[in-house]
């Protein structure tokens, strides 16, 4: 649970976690599916104060002082849905939308000091502030002050550090999905069997390899 996501993203930016970025994209996949046209209020409510707590449930209900209502949400997840289907516009410029979105935000840079102990382990290329027997780390992170500027700025986080191809869709279904495995394409095992049954059924030389195979049982029998 990321009882502060402004720290969670200090970290992520200090040493570009790509174990963080997974755990903050599952996130994603789980508000860009759950908040749907049709969800209720009620349902809201639930999301954000599940037991299961999220990134967006810290961010919508804890982060700011002002709480992010459910008109505000599906917009904002419209948005953001827009921005990720890069893969499927121009090959010449597959980010220009996430990206423009990135570039408007027009963040100030933040700067933390944090210690050692906390922030745990460091890359080859930091460097380490000592300080009597303290050590500290320097970090820093674009000032989020809204919600949509921090939710944003995870997803810069996983585009520079090379984890943000793992939020994606299901091929068949359309569900959003984030794991550990970059190649992931499915939700499930029954889409990935569904869609590999129909892709065999428009092949056309698997059919007729199938129905050869089928007419040289009936012969054996």
């Amino acid at each position: 649970m990321l009882h502060n996501p402004q720290e969670s993203l200090c970290t992520l930016f200090g040493g570009g976690y790509p174990i963080l970025c997974v755990t903050l994209l599952d996130d994603f996949a789980i508000f860009l599916n759950g908040v749907s046209p049709e969800m209720t209020p009620v349902q809201w409510e639930n999301l954000c104060r599940g037991k299961k707590r999220s990134l967006f449930a810290d961010i919508f209900t804890r982060t700011f002082d002002k709480r992010v209502t459910l008109d505000e949400a599906r917009a904002l997840r419209a948005e953001i849905a827009r921005d990720l289907s890069y893969r499927d516009k121009d090959p010449d410029a597959p980010m220009a939308s996430l990206l423009g979105s990135l570039d408007r935000l027009e963040l100030k840079t933040k700067y933390q000091c944090m210690s050692l102990e906390m922030y745990g382990k460091t890359e080859p290329w930091q460097v380490i502030l000592k300080a009597g027997k303290n050590r500290f780390v320097i970090l820093t992170r674009p000032d989020a002050k809204t919600p949509r500027e921090l939710l944003y700025v995870t997803l810069g986080a996983a585009l520079m550090n090379g984890t943000l191809d793992r939020l994606k869709r299901c091929k068949l279904c359309g569900k959003w999905i984030a794991g550990k495995n970059a190649g992931r394409k499915f939700c499930s095992t029954r889409c990935k069997d569904n869609f590999n049954n129909e892709q065999r059924r428009k092949d056309v030389t698997f059919a007729h390899s199938r129905k050869i195979k089928r007419l040289a049982f009936e012969a054996s029998r």
